[in-house]
């Protein structure tokens, strides 16, 4: 199963680098990962200030530019996960906040570790808002004649 982890921290360890001994570590610990074949995919993500959020509400959207001084927490960095189990994708997430504890006193924040939906789960129908939704989801197609692969088809 693939999970999704991501770290989450106070901004103000964007204001300067990583100490380069928990880099290093990350280094290390990623190639193995990779090697193993329990992380797809990872990346870190630039401070706030760099960012805008896309909001909706009241039916209306919104851009703000960053940084998103409301903000107490940003998400850091991600991984993509592909392990046996959550207990295997939970383990490597405590691995990963285990690196920092060692290599950045002082640093505060927490992973979070959530299953990602894959389309082979065997949903054949997901529910949204009252409306039945087939297409690139389910394994049922349910596409309207003449559709493109992927594109959905709404029942109210």
């Amino acid at each position: 199963m693939k999970y999704l982890t991501f770290i989450r921290h106070s901004e103000s360890y964007r204001e300067s680098p990583p100490p380069p001994a928990l880099m290093e570590a990350m280094g290390k610990f990623v190639e193995e990962s990779f090697r193993k074949g329990t992380l797809v995919d990872t990346g870190g993500l630039l401070p706030s200030k760099d960012g805008v959020r896309v909001r909706l509400a009241n039916g209306k959207i919104t851009v703000t530019d960053g940084p998103f001084s409301e903000t107490k927490e940003v998400i850091g960095g991600w991984a993509i996960l592909k392990t046996d189990s959550k207990a295997e994708a939970i383990q490597i997430a405590t691995q990963f906040m285990e690196l920092h504890r060692k290599h950045w006193p002082g640093f505060e924040g927490e992973s979070e570790v959530r299953p990602m939906f894959d389309p082979g789960m065997g949903l054949e129908l997901i529910r949204f808002g009252g409306h039945q939704m087939k297409g690139r989801y389910g394994v049922d197609d349910g596409r309207r004649e003449g559709a493109a692969p992927g594109e959905a088809e709404l029942h109210g």
